[in-house]
């Protein structure tokens, strides 16, 4: 008879506390396979509470009453007889692991059996008794399916095991803080005994073929019940860990790992691809890094407990400097990582491929296609009626539709005493791309004439004039559930128009004292106000849902300043919308700027995130919000000036 099989069936099927707590006789653990049972044995009024059945775990602030501390050490308990039972379960399930292996886990297993027996103690001393509240079964349905003995390593070793480095040590403090210097005590010995647990994974991680123990081989190796995130507690133990063998890289990889607890998550997709997938050319090789560069930008916008698709990873020193900074960021994914779980709802910057769809198990109606063509958002803006006189548009500047060369010239004459240039933009274009500036004073060149026939060849175009810039403002809507207006402010572009950031904080702080000046008695906010209800109107009856923007120009003319109400419809996210969303963790009185920067200059600046926090809000900050060490082309930059502040 093989004594030290039937301790372990003992541990694990055993109907008695004294089953779960006898030591073992011997180390001899021999037999075939167990297949495992479908739950541990119990005592009577102990077995394991069904899925969904959960009890309030008491908070920190809470330990101050004795009972609430025994409630807590109750989780404890139960969390120590269930490691005894899965490792027990463990030797049974896997007589061929390797001699050492199966030494450790024994020698764990009585390192357990005294946490479990202190823990009723205390509890005991507190005026708990162990089986009078809910015994949760999560761990046993997470980890008893485990098929090899690496499946136990990853699940328990480095996850369970890991997390408890950060429990014993928050609630030793939380403990001692509340006059409880006796479990105090008992937790910082359960400490140190997890650090040893936690290095016997990391030993055997590669001898039983997990290959060299980095971060992605260890989330690869995680079965599907379990996350990364459930390695970590309340606080975060990076001196354990590091005793416990784990390298800086792992802990960092770890620290900055999250995955979301909601039931159906919200995904996030960065495709501003959207137009040239509707024209059906191509993207260009150029255009595609700096989406690459810009898709982290998601991080700012989606919530804690969404799940963001991104094209390549941040670093995670990167992603360590925003929590440091206070941002709350949510779990990021791959689009080769499986598809553990179904997702909720999808949210896109721009609009989702049917790959995608297909990929993430999500459907959903595009928005027509129509909304996203240039010549439609002139035929909104022709029905617009203005508050202000100055918003509304001279003949001359009204966008028009060129279907030829021969159909310029008309364009070009209307023009040219008002502007030396005439801007021709293809019906799906955006970001300054796609877009051909012509003359209006002097005869096209060849060159010119050959540009303007290729951006024709799509069919006909937008035209109109080239106004003299003096400041780009943006709209920021949200149209369902039901339509608003949640932000307006200014954004910054280049002569050529692309975008180059946004201001953040107060709408009139951006603007000058010349400019308050020359507006005295233009109500701009209230047509901001006025032409977002419009658009908003017009999207919905459209078929368009989720987030739109609007583009309107204040430019010069010999006559003073005038606002081109209209000038671009967005049906879909936008920089606006970032920028919105960053504009939240500023505190009352700041503002700043969102800055898009070329990646020469972005590397040349300090690499590191700097900033301050009062009550929860940034005071200052120059904060990288992409990875400028990863960047391609471009790295995004929030500024936070305390003396620009107001």
């Amino acid at each position: 008879m093989d004594e030290g099989r039937e301790w372990a069936k003992g541990l694990l099927l055993g109907t008695s506390l004294e089953d779960k707590l006898r030591p073992p006789p011997s180390l001899a653990i021999g037999g075939a396979p167990e297949l495992r049972p479908p739950a541990p044995g119990r005592p009577p009024k102990m077995g394991l509470a069904e899925s969904g059945e959960r009890l309030p775990f008491p908070s920190v602030d809470s330990l101050a009453d004795p009972v609430e501390r025994g409630r807590a050490l109750h989780f404890f308990a139960n969390h120590e007889l269930l490691a005894i039972e899965l490792m027990a379960l463990a030797l049974l399930r896997f007589p061929e692991a390797p001699v050492g292996f199966r030494e450790g886990l024994v020698h764990t297993i009585r390192e357990e059996q005294a946490h479990f027996l202190a823990y009723q103690s205390r509890m005991a001393t507190l005026g708990v008794g162990f089986g009078e509240l809910p015994l949760s079964g999560y761990f046993w349905r997470a980890i008893s399916g485990m098929q090899r003995p690496l499946d136990y390593v990853a699940a328990m070793s480095l996850t369970l095991e890991q997390a408890n480095l950060d429990y014993a040590l928050r609630y030793q403090e939380a403990f001692l803080a509340h006059g409880d210097p006796e479990t105090a005590q008992v937790l910082e010995v359960i400490r140190n005994d997890e650090i040893r647990h936690v290095a016997h994974g990391v030993k055997w991680w590669a001898p039983l073929g997990g290959g060299e123990l980095d971060f992605e081989a260890y989330r690869r190796n995680l079965p599907a019940t379990l996350s990364p995130r459930r390695a970590k507690g309340l606080s975060f133990d990076r001196s354990g860990r590091l005793q416990a063998g784990l390298t800086a890289e792992f802990i960092d990889d770890l620290y900055v790992h999250h995955n979301s607890r909601a039931g159906r998550p919200k995904v996030w997709l960065y495709r501003p691809d959207t137009e040239d997938r509707l024209a059906q050319r191509g993207v260009g090789k150029e255009a595609a890094l700096v989406c690459e560069d810009l898709a982290p930008l998601l991080l700012f916008l989606a919530g804690p407990e969404d799940v963001v698709e991104l094209p390549a990873l941040p670093s995670s020193a990167h992603l360590a400097g925003l929590l440091a900074l206070g941002f709350d960021l949510p779990e990021r994914r791959l689009p080769s990582d499986p598809v553990h779980h179904p997702f909720g709802p999808l949210e896109v910057f721009g609009e989702a491929t049917a790959e995608d769809r297909a990929r993430l198990g999500i459907g959903g109606t595009p928005t027509p296609a129509q909304l996203y063509d240039k010549r439609w958002a002139a035929q909104v803006l022709a029905d617009y009626q203005p508050k202000d006189p100055r918003a509304q548009l001279p003949e001359w500047a009204r966008p028009v539709v060129v279907a030829s060369t021969e159909e310029l010239e008309p364009l070009r004459a209307l023009c040219k005493p008002y502007t030396e240039w005439i801007i021709l933009k293809a019906p799906f274009s955006s970001s300054g791309r796609h877009r051909v500036r012509l003359p209006t004073r002097r005869p096209m060149s060849d060159a010119e004439v050959r540009t303007a026939q290729g951006l024709l060849r799509e069919g006909p175009v937008r035209g109109e004039a080239w106004l003299e810039r003096v400041l780009d403002l943006s709209v920021q809507l949200e149209l369902s559930p039901d339509p608003k207006i949640v932000g307006a402010g200014v954004f910054y572009s280049s002569p050529r128009g692309h975008y180059l950031g946004h201001a953040l904080g107060g709408f009139g702080r951006h603007l000058s004292p010349e400019l308050h000046r020359a507006l005295a008695g233009f109500d701009l906010w209230g047509e901001l106000q006025q032409v977002g209800a419009y658009v908003a109107k017009v999207l919905l009856k459209a078929g368009h849902r989720g987030r739109a923007g609007v583009d309107l120009l204040l430019y010069r003319t010999d006559q003073g300043l005038h606002l081109h109400p209209l000038l671009e419809i967005n049906p879909r996210t936008t920089m606006g919308h970032v920028a919105r969303a960053l504009e939240a963790h500023l505190a009352p009185g700041h503002s700043g700027q969102l800055q898009l920067l070329p990646v020469e200059e972005a590397q040349k600046a300090t690499p590191t995130s700097t900033g301050r926090r009062h009550k929860g809000r940034l005071v200052e900050a120059n904060l990288w919000l992409t990875d400028p060490a990863r960047a391609h082309k471009v790295a995004v930059r929030m500024i936070v000036d305390p003396v620009n502040s107001r």
